[in-house]
């Protein structure tokens, strides 16, 4: 069985198990709350190869792992065969 991990930009309520039927770990890029994350907020500790996937919720944990700046032209696609960016969970049940 693959071992995913989720990482949001900071921690939410969001029930993910609601969107998905699997098991993860669950990561925050940042423990500080705001709307607009710096780099110098980032303090996620996460060995990414322990994970065969990271899913990455929003645009900053996107562009923190993967170095792209669009998540709309690569949301729902599989980068480097490890990271899957996505806008929304709630975009998985259309």
């Amino acid at each position: 069985m693959a071992k995913i991990a989720l990482v949001e930009t900071s921690p939410s309520s969001t029930d993910f198990h609601k969107w998905f039927d699997f098991e993860f770990s669950r990561y925050a890029l940042s423990t500080v709350k705001k709307k607009k994350i710096l780099k110098s907020d980032v303090d996620i500790e996460i060995d990414v190869d322990e994970y065969d996937f990271l899913i990455l919720v929003g645009s900053e944990p996107f562009k923190y792992f993967t170095k792209k700046t669009s998540i709309t032209a690569e949301n729902g696609r599989l980068i480097n065969d490890k990271f899957l960016p996505i806008i929304n969970p709630a975009m998985i049940a259309f």
